[in-house]
């Protein structure tokens, strides 16, 4: 008789169930998901699942430098992090060259980055935190110490090379270029000099006019070389590095950079600055009467 009454029981659990009774059912395991990144923190080149880059500006230099996929990975899992100062300050940057554009993870965090030719990179996360990446890892102090020991002697630090600008000539015409100066970075000391990263480089540049407001420009530095893989430069005792410039632009807002050209009479002043490096200062003379140098040249060409 018990177990008649035992099988009943079942039964009407069973039909209380498919009658919509409220019945105890297992939860399902929740899936996995994965942890978001902190913000500072290198990513793993295969958590990418999403890569952008930028369009390459138009006035770049080096066409053929590009940031593919692959690049960006292999930048990820090479590349050496480091400090913000170290990056900004030990090594030679190339300007107005970055590449840029953004990577999402798998997990949903974005995140923007830069390559700059010479082995540098950023990445930027959306809180703004920002990490520093380098190809290379160069030697680093700190920056208030100006000498390093090296054998018993005093090396002199990079600071202490001179920065001389010199042009062929000072004297030009209203509506005429301002053409790049000729640089010429020396090591007058007793000691060699690491002139860390690429010799390919941009000197700043600024031009008091003669209203005394400031034109800031910068001057390209290009060496026949693929910036990516030039390597760290000594400069000797005693020796000198002329530098040949490719062009001198300023930035216009409407246009972007663009050649100046003078469109005042008056005395105007030029200097360079490389890194921590100041230069001397060029004295320019703007007339209107003053002969373009193409008609000089043409001029000279007829005796």
């Amino acid at each position: 008789m018990k177990s008649i009454v035992l099988i009943l029981a079942v039964s009407v659990l069973a039909s209380g169930c498919a009658q919509n009774v409220v019945c105890p059912t297992v939860a399902p395991e929740p899936s996995p998901q994965a942890e978001p990144i902190s913000s500072g923190v290198r990513p793993k080149a295969d958590d990418i699942i999403e890569f952008k880059a930028d369009p390459i500006p138009v006035r770049t230099h080096f066409k053929d430098f590009k940031v593919e996929r692959k690049e960006l990975e292999d930048i990820l899992r090479a590349w050496y992090q480091v400090s913000q100062e170290h990056w900004l300050h030990g090594y030679s940057h190339v300007a107005l060259e970055d590449r840029t554009g953004t990577i999402k993870l798998k997990e949903g965090t974005g995140i923007s980055w830069m390559v700059r030719p010479g082995g540098l990179a950023e990445l930027i996360f959306q809180d703004g935190t920002v990490l520093y990446l380098a190809r290379e890892l160069t030697p680093w102090e700190k920056d208030t110490e100006l000498t390093v020991e090296l054998d018993g002697c005093v090396a002199p630090d990079k600071r202490e090379l001179q920065l001389v600008c010199s042009m062929t000539r000072t004297e030009f015409a209203v509506e005429e270029k301002l053409p790049p100066p000729k640089v010429t970075i020396r090591n007058n000391t007793n000691a060699d000099v690491d002139i860390i990263g690429p010799t390919i480089t941009v000197i700043v540049c600024t031009l008091v006019q003669p209203d005394k407001t400031i034109v800031p420009m910068c001057i390209a530095m290009p060496t026949g070389r693929d910036p990516r893989q030039m390597p760290p430069r000594k400069l000797k005792a005693r020796t000198a590095i002329e530098l040949t410039a490719a062009g001198i632009w300023y930035y216009e807002e409407t246009s972007g950079f663009e050649p100046y050209v003078f469109q005042k009479e008056g005395a105007y002043e030029f200097k360079c600055k490389y890194e921590e490096l100041n230069s001397n200062t060029i004295t320019i003379t703007v007339r209107k009467n003053a002969e373009p140098a193409a008609r000089k040249a043409e001029h000279l060409k007829k005796f």
